[in-house]
């Protein structure tokens, strides 16, 4: 996906504003710092989504990425949705597995 350095540039400051895991955030603004807009525009787009096997994808920094801040902006999602369709049974298991980060991301 082309996108202009402006446009990388927004979306890097898009994902700084948003992202508290200090790893994930020095990861984008040293991208940043050396204007590695290749890189950042890998990262960063199209946002990831969720398909048949799950969030799927590098575990690195980025929109397009698996990381804390993606998992929170699924989670987010399925939680809306459960709550506006869930009918009375409104319940969900939060599971997890010996995959890095696995314990880290159900939290």
């Amino acid at each position: 996906m082309s996108t202009s350095p402006e446009a990388i540039t927004s979306l890097a400051q898009q994902w700084l504003e948003l992202d508290q895991d200090p790893a994930t955030r020095t990861e984008i603004h040293d991208l940043l710092r050396q204007n590695d807009h290749a890189a950042l525009s890998s990262q960063l787009q199209p946002y990831i989504t969720f398909g048949t096997a799950g969030l799927r994808a590098r575990m690195e920094a980025g929109f397009a990425r698996l990381n804390a801040l993606t998992i929170v902006q699924a989670t987010q999602g399925l939680a809306e949705y459960v709550l506006r369709n869930g009918g009375p049974a409104k319940s969900v298991v939060i599971g997890r597995d010996a995959r890095h980060n696995s314990e880290k991301f159900a939290k």
